[in-house]
């Protein structure tokens, strides 16, 4: 996990680590996510899924939460 910190440091992708999902969800519901990665386009986010591919790491697309 580490890694996948620097490496979106590096390349400027914001996020944040122990995020309550509940502040993201229109039900309210939601335990912490070890990093929300919030992408500002379309390009962050296609490097930050394959970030995280690379490194083994799970992902989940929250959308319209």
């Amino acid at each position: 996990m580490e890694r996948l910190k620097q490496q979106l440091q590096a390349e400027e992708i914001r996020f944040v680590e122990n995020e309550s999902l509940a502040a993201h969800c229109t039900f309210k519901i939601g335990g912490p996510a070890r990093l929300f990665v919030q992408p500002v386009d379309r390009a962050q986010l296609c490097r930050a899924v394959a970030l995280c591919k690379a490194q083994g790491v799970r992902y989940y697309l929250l959308g319209n939460g």
